[in-house]
């Protein structure tokens, strides 16, 4: 599932005005170039703070992303996004899409199709609805009915054929590198970038930063901790950990938390960012101080105790001290591990606060 294929696409829109093309800046309309691996540089470093004050946004642009470049003539009027959480930056930056996805997790589903700051964030903007989809991978027809002059898929794990399908509709704007470990700061200063609205994205920035690290010093038994954060699946006889490069982990290694031996060690590789721990490697996890796992209610204590009695997490001083922090599945907090700019400010106290309660164990 994770490996990737990285392709170039040339693709020019006349009617919106927008250009896809390859690295090479190919001109051949429709063309697609065969698939090959690239991972020269890294997109994130066209967005930097420095880089926002200094450059002036004009139309116009071009986008570097994992699958190429992709020029934007026009300032986008109808945004159209894919995959899970893409919605959240341009519902902060104050723009409702065309079209999203919806009711892809037990919370979504729970609130009407969108998690609960989504729906109030929505209220905010005027209460207007945009058209959903029931998928996070690529409903080209449905999007397609809708017209939009962009596509925002950064926060998806979208495949090279499922890129091509879209941006036969309109252009699309993927993730910097690799799918599910764009960072939040990147993906901000790009999606307003491509939307004309760069100083509300550095604005936007700053504002998290200070709410994180003020809600953080409220936390003061989280202060050095250890955190490990456990995938979503219900084999405990193996243990797989989030890396460093993912949403959940890298929210806590921004804030300058210690990172454990076992997750410095097992995201070493570019691609996986859920790697499963080999047997002889468990012997690493003994500088955990908090575990972080998915259970059917919040802080289930049986979902504690299976931890305690398996032959893997069992083993992790941490957890036979009872240190996990249980998110239910239909809870905000079960979402809002994967942060966005809406559910930071909506319950980032509420999650550090049952994160605390879980290290004083």
């Amino acid at each position: 599932m994770w490996k990737r294929l990285i392709v170039s696409l040339v693709f020019v829109c006349g009617a919106c005005g927008v250009k896809s093309s390859t690295p090479q800046d190919s001109q051949a309309p429709d063309e697609i170039i065969s698939s090959s691996i690239d991972m020269r540089g890294d997109p994130c470093t066209d967005y930097t703070a420095e880089s926002v004050v200094r450059k002036k946004v004009t139309f116009p642009m071009t986008i570097r992303h994992a699958y190429g470049r992709t020029t934007i003539r026009k300032k986008p009027k109808r945004v159209a996004t894919v995959g899970w959480q893409s919605q959240d930056i341009p519902l902060a930056l104050g723009v409702v899409p065309v079209g999203m996805p919806t009711a892809l997790t037990e919370l979504e589903k729970e609130n009407g199709g969108f998690a609960p700051w989504v729906n109030e964030k929505l209220a905010e903007l005027g209460g207007k609805n945009p058209d959903v989809y029931a998928t996070d991978g690529a409903p080209s027809s449905e999007i397609k009915d809708l017209n939009p002059d962009i596509i925002l898929a950064y926060a998806s794990g979208l495949r090279d054929d499922q890129y091509i399908r879209l941006s036969k509709i309109a252009p699309v704007i993927v993730y910097s590198r690799l799918d599910w470990q764009m960072p939040m700061d990147c993906s901000i200063r790009m999606t307003a970038k491509v939307l004309g609205r760069p100083k509300q994205g550095e604005n936007l920035i700053n504002n998290l930063h200070s709410l994180l690290s003020q809600t953080l010093a409220k936390h003061p038994g989280l202060m050095g901790k250890k955190i490990l954060f456990k995938v979503n699946d219900i084999n405990f006889d193996t243990i797989t950990l989030y890396s460093d490069k993912s949403s959940r982990m890298r929210l806590f290694t921004e804030l300058g938390l210690p990172v454990p031996l076992i997750v410095r060690k097992y995201s070493t590789t570019v691609y996986d960012f859920t790697p499963v721990v080999k047997p002889e490697d468990i012997k690493y996890l003994s500088d955990v101080d908090l575990m972080i796992s998915y259970g059917p209610t919040e802080n289930d204590p049986a979902a504690v105790a299976a931890l305690q009695n398996s032959s893997t997490y069992g083993q992790i001083p941490a957890v036979k001290k009872g240190r996990v922090a249980v998110l239910g599945d239909k809870t905000p907090l079960s979402d809002l591990s994967s942060p966005t700019p809406l559910s930071i400010p909506w319950g980032i106290d509420r999650y550090f606060d049952l994160l605390e309660k879980a290290a004083k164990k």
